[in-house]
């Protein structure tokens, strides 16, 4: 027998296996849909409140502010010009001491500079993220986040120049 036979053969089995398949197939398993009587009425769809205490905005972001920017949260009213505006606990220098220290520094590396040259440059690993001298790092500790530069990379240890803090 030849290529054609075996393939003409193989089709015709094909058929009469999925002809059977479909002839054995179950009824639908939906009831047809019945058209609703005169006396049903429509189901009525309401709109979703339109009043401004019901529907809140999200907060959106500007896109093209830099990763990680917030910007200053607006006051609430203005003061009157005798009146003195309240007071935010400022972070005390010894909460800039405990959140440097919550930053972890994983490890210290020579960063070979362009092919050829013998420059050279440390990066480290501050709270999880690569960082060379110039990037900015931070750490939320108590509701205040706090931000560093990063001023040099050495092989002792990173050094570190606050930037500020903000309440998120």
């Amino acid at each position: 027998m030849t290529i054609r036979v075996h393939v003409l053969l193989w089709f015709a089995l094909l058929a009469s296996v999925a002809s059977r398949a479909s002839a054995q197939l179950p009824p639908p398993a939906l009831p047809p849909i019945a058209a609703p009587s005169p006396d049903e009425a429509a189901p009525v769809i309401t709109p979703p409140p339109t009043d401004s205490a019901a529907v809140t905005a999200p907060s959106r972001r500007d896109p093209f502010w830099p990763v990680g920017y917030r910007p200053e949260k607006p006051t609430a009213s203005p003061t009157a010009p005798g009146e003195q505006a309240p007071a935010t606990a400022a972070p005390q220098p010894t909460e800039w001491e405990r959140a440097q220290k919550l930053l972890k520094i994983s490890g210290i590396s020579v960063v070979p500079g362009p092919k050829g040259t013998a420059s050279r440059r440390y990066a480290a690993i501050v709270a999880g993220r690569l960082v060379e001298e110039g990037d900015v790092v931070t750490k939320t500790l108590n509701g205040f986040t706090y931000r560093w530069r990063v001023q040099s990379i050495g092989p002792t240890g990173v050094k570190l120049q606050q930037v500020d803090s903000r309440e998120p």
